[in-house]
């Protein structure tokens, strides 16, 4: 797999592109979609929500946590 743009859409009609790049966890997660997920806020600087499988880490760089790998950064807006 090369690496595949997707969009993520917001509840309010806002969105951000992402790049899914080659890696086991890309492609699971892109196995996922189409897929919705209910965010909550994390201490006021971070939206949070549970996959519904596991990504794989192997390959990822070390300390790799597979409970919070999955993570979007949205720069700007201010």
């Amino acid at each position: 797999m090369d690496s595949v743009r997707i969009r993520l859409a917001g509840p309010n009609g806002e969105s951000v592109t992402a790049t899914l790049e080659d890696s086991a966890a890309a492609r699971t997660f892109r196995a996922l979609l189409p897929l919705t997920l209910n965010l909550t806020d994390y201490n006021g600087t971070e939206k949070i929500g549970d996959l519904p499988k596991r990504l794989p880490i192997e390959g990822e760089p070390a300390g790799i946590d597979p409970e919070r790998f999955f993570r979007i950064a949205v720069a700007g807006g201010g």
